[in-house]
């Protein structure tokens, strides 16, 4: 099972999350992915985001997802002017 981290909540981090999250549904064969930890701009967006898109932890710093020992993989979903 692979650790999932997302860093971005707009359009294409909703996107991205439903994608983690259907994973086992698309490929039967595969694992579902843990949704490890996902990064906003402040700590109370990414609480109430993470509860909304079924991710353990929220933090208001990127970085915290990046350095979680559990998440192996980031989608980086933020607007690319960002």
């Amino acid at each position: 099972m692979v650790g999932v981290g997302l860093i971005g909540t707009g359009f294409m981090g909703k996107c991205h999350a439903i994608a983690w999250s259907s994973v086992a549904t698309v490929f039967p064969d595969v694992a579902k992915p843990k949704l490890v930890h996902l990064g906003e701009v402040n700590d109370e967006l990414a609480k109430r985001k993470a509860g909304e898109f079924g991710f353990a932890k929220g933090s208001g710093d990127w970085r915290a997802v990046v350095d979680d020992p559990e998440v192996e993989i980031v989608s980086l979903t933020t607007p690319n002017q960002y």
